[in-house]
């Protein structure tokens, strides 16, 4: 089981490079370290957001 679901980790990273947020206004609104929300919107760059469903 995973800590956070996919479509947690979808919205967040999506959220993200639209300018509607930046990585630690994302972690302050959902309580999550910025360094966890870098890294899904590093593997969602690289690998699209089917990455982030695994």
């Amino acid at each position: 089981m995973t800590k956070y679901s996919s479509e947690l980790k979808v919205q967040i990273a999506s959220d993200y490079p639209y300018g509607r947020d930046t990585y630690n206004g994302l972690s302050k609104k959902y309580n999550i370290a910025a360094s966890i929300i870098r890294t899904w919107v590093k593997a969602a760059e690289l690998n699209g957001f089917g990455k982030l469903k695994s």
